[in-house]
């Protein structure tokens, strides 16, 4: 999770940066400026947010694989769903 807030973080702080310096720059069309700066960010974040990326794939790769898909068979080989364990799951006549 830290590594997607990290990420996540790092992506929206490029665009602000990007977002003003082109600002600062004189550019003062506002949806070229956002259209520029999305770019901008999109491609400075490819080239330096390279390990955050590779942290947050792994991290959600390995969530991914933890848990067994629907389809998976239970420890008694049937594949329907369990009720949750809860005090009122006793059916009522």
């Amino acid at each position: 999770m830290r590594a997607l807030l990290v990420y996540t973080a790092s992506r929206l702080g490029l665009f602000a940066v990007a977002f003003c310096v082109l600002f600062l720059l004189g550019l003062r069309n506002w949806p070229l400026l956002l259209i520029i700066s999305f770019v901008l960010s999109g491609l400075a974040s490819y080239v330096l947010l390279s390990q955050q990326r590779d942290a947050v794939s792994a991290r959600l790769t390995k969530e991914g694989t933890s848990r067994p898909a629907h389809d998976t068979p239970g420890q008694d080989g049937s594949y329907r769903s369990r009720p949750a364990d809860r005090d009122d799951a006793e059916e009522k006549p």
